[in-house]
């Protein structure tokens, strides 16, 4: 049987992956990797995989630290907060309004790593 591969459109165009995300000194070939299609496969894993963690988000009881870009374009930063809001105790939600998918990538980037690491100093102080 032969195989078919399906698509979806997983965003519109490379600048929702992020501002800055190509790496300085990185050859143009890592560019092309990137893409705006993912397989019927590797969509409905990740669909399935974003419902369950969503139904046992309550079970989540370590301190998590979420940070999400406001404006990515990949993944859904409503969710991030749906699941921030069913773990309630021991999450803090960060949304990085302008910054796409990867916010650790993005110009500003130095900001979310101050944030991340006070918020790692706070956990270890506790």
């Amino acid at each position: 049987m032969k195989h078919t591969e399906f698509t979806f459109k997983a965003f519109d165009g490379l600048q929702l992956f992020g501002q800055d995300w190509q790496p300085e000194g990185q050859p143009r070939a890592v560019v092309c990797l990137v893409h705006d299609h993912i397989s019927a496969r590797m969509f409905i894993g990740i669909y399935q995989s974003g419902q369950w963690a969503l139904e046992h988000a309550s079970e989540f009881y370590l301190p998590l630290l979420l940070m999400h870009g406001g404006a990515d374009g990949l993944t859904s930063s409503k969710a991030s907060c749906e699941f921030a809001d069913k773990i309630k105790e021991n999450c803090t939600l960060k949304i990085w309004d302008g910054f796409y998918h990867e916010i650790h990538n993005e110009p500003g980037k130095e900001k979310v790593l101050k944030f991340m690491i006070d918020w790692l100093d706070k956990q270890v102080k506790t």
